[in-house]
């Protein structure tokens, strides 16, 4: 995959897009918004069901907002809306 910046990476469904990427990708992309997202005395167990969950929720929230930034749409998925990643 190369490097990625995730600050540039947007939702919508060009083959750059977060949407448009295959699914190994995607799931490294949310591993990566799983540990940015995390605080310091959350679990360090990996909940699968809730991991696809949070993606599932993800990918429609950018299937109705495409121009959007994919830390946008995170923020407001994974409940983090100050932005700040904590």
């Amino acid at each position: 995959m190369g490097g990625l910046h995730e600050a540039c990476l947007r939702c919508g469904r060009r083959s750059t897009d977060f949407s448009a990427r295959p699914a190994d990708q995607m799931a490294n992309i949310m591993f990566w918004l799983e540990g940015y997202y995390t605080e310091d005395d959350d679990p360090t167990t990996i909940d699968f069901a809730e991991f696809k969950s949070t993606l599932e929720k993800l990918l429609v929230y950018c299937s109705n907002n495409p121009n959007v930034g994919v830390l946008t749409a995170a923020d407001e998925v994974m409940g983090n809306s100050d932005g700040d990643g904590n």
